[in-house]
C-alpha cells in the first residue's frame, strides 16, 4: 500500500489506534483508505466505520488514554474529533462490506469496491471535488463506471435506489467547483476529470432509462 500518501502524523495516529486495538471493530474508508490503495493524492483525515453500534463515550475515554483527544461532536454511534492533531471520525455504517478489507498499519482498510460505492453515494448527495477525483482514479485503475454502479447496487441492496439520480450526479459539478484541489501525487486537472465523466456517464444514463 502507498503509506507515503498519509502525512507522518496521520500514519502515527492510524498505527497507534490499531496497535491499542481502539479501532479493531472498525475499518478505514474514505479518501485516506483510497489513497493507500491507489497512491494518487495526499489525504490527512481518518474516517472509520463499523456495522455495529458502539459506545461513543467509552471510545472518547480510550482515545484520551491513548493520546490527546479533542471532541468536536458526539451522539449515538457517531464521534468526531482530533486525535494527536489528526482529524478522526467514527460512524456506525449499517451497509455491508462487499469485499474483504486489507490490513495496513494495524488497521482494516476498506476495499476499492466498497470505497467506490461510498464515493458514488457521496456524489449523489453532495459531491465534493475530491470525491469526483477519487472516483476518476478508481476508473483509471482499471474499473469502469459500470463496475462502480454494480458495486453500489450490491452494497446498498435492500433499499430503494434511484440509479438515474446517481448517474446524473456524475456530471453535476456546480457545488464542487469552489472546492480546493486536493494535493495530488498523480497529475490530473479538474477539467480532465469533468471531461471523463461527461463522456462516460451519458451512455450509462441511456441504458438506465
Amino acid at each position: 500500500m502507498f503509506i507515503e500518501t498519509l502525512p507522518k502524523a496521520t500514519q502515527r495516529s492510524l498505527a497507534l489506534l490499531g496497535e491499542k486495538k481502539i479501532t479493531q471493530a472498525f475499518y478505514l474508508a474514505g479518501g485516506s483508505a483510497l489513497a493507500l490503495h491507489l497512491g494518487h493524492r495526499i489525504s490527512v483525515d481518518l474516517d472509520y466505520f463499523t456495522p455495529r453500534s458502539f459506545d461513543a463515550a467509552d471510545l472518547v475515554r480510550q482515545l484520551a488514554k491513548a493520546g490527546t483527544f479533542a471532541q468536536e461532536q458526539r451522539k449515538k454511534d457517531t464521534l468526531l474529533g482530533t486525535f494527536n492533531q489528526v482529524k478522526v471520525s467514527f460512524f456506525r455504517y449499517a451497509y455491508p462490506q462487499i469485499a474483504k478489507s486489507e490490513i495496513a498499519l494495524n488497521t482494516a482498510i476498506a476495499s476499492v469496491p466498497d470505497i467506490g460505492a461510498m464515493k458514488l453515494d457521496a456524489i449523489g448527495t453532495r459531491g465534493k471535488k475530491r470525491d469526483f477525483i477519487d472516483l476518476y482514479f478508481i476508473c483509471r485503475a482499471g474499473h469502469s463506471l459500470e463496475d462502480v454502479l454494480g458495486w453500489y447496487r450490491k452494497k446498498y441492496q435492500g433499499i430503494e435506489i434511484n440509479l438515474i439520480h446517481y448517474i446524473k450526479a456524475l456530471t453535476y459539478f456546480e457545488e464542487a467547483e469552489a472546492d480546493p484541489m486536493p494535493q495530488m501525487l498523480k497529475r490530473v486537472s479538474w477539467n480532465r476529470v469533468k471531461r471523463f465523466f461527461e463522456k462516460e456517464a451519458p451512455p450509462l444514463l441511456r441504458k438506465a432509462v
